[in-house]
């Protein structure tokens, strides 16, 4: 149990049903929940954030009382209300008789990575932006060349005096 608790992820242990018997001390620090408001209860009435459907939540059930291991990202809801991003391992505990008695959840806080994967996003589309800009001005380069030419062309084949000649 120490080992558990002293993992840097969020670790919930519930029964068959759901209900939470055990989380470690990073569960705590990141939806607010401590110990004493989270055993006893189902992670669905404290974490679920309203995002996802029946089907999304029937799924992760079908998956973990078939015996698998169901990996998957969600958004659930801190003590405050606040939403986040989280991945997701639940994995099925069996006993001798290969009967699932328990789930583990292993949960990993998403919030950093998206806000990087976002800035990285906003970086690409302003080097995209810039890069157009940049085939732009040189189009228009390319062109007031080809004017300034011509018209240095031009002007060659004027007379001295001529009023175009005029600065």
């Amino acid at each position: 149990v120490t080992a558990l608790n002293s993992v840097a992820d969020p670790i919930i242990i519930t029964n068959r049903d759901g209900t939470i018997e055990w989380i470690n001390a990073a569960f705590s620090q990141s939806t607010g929940y401590s110990a004493e408001e989270a055993l006893g209860r189902n992670p669905r009435s404290l974490l679920k954030s309203g995002v996802h459907d029946r089907p999304f939540y029937q799924n992760l059930w079908d998956t973990i009382l078939a015996g698998n291991v169901w990996r998957g990202e969600m958004i659930n809801r801190r003590k405050d209300g606040s939403q986040y991003p989280e991945m997701n391992t639940i994995t099925p505990v069996r006993n001798a008789q290969s009967e699932i008695t328990h789930f583990v959840a292993v949960m990993r806080d998403l919030t950093k990575e998206k806000q990087l994967q976002s800035q990285y996003l906003q970086a690409q589309k302003l080097e995209s932006v810039g890069r157009l800009v940049g085939g732009i001005a040189h189009d228009f380069n390319n062109l007031l060349a080809v004017i300034i030419g011509w018209t240095e062309l031009a002007t060659a084949e004027l007379p001295d005096v001529h009023p175009s000649r005029q600065p």
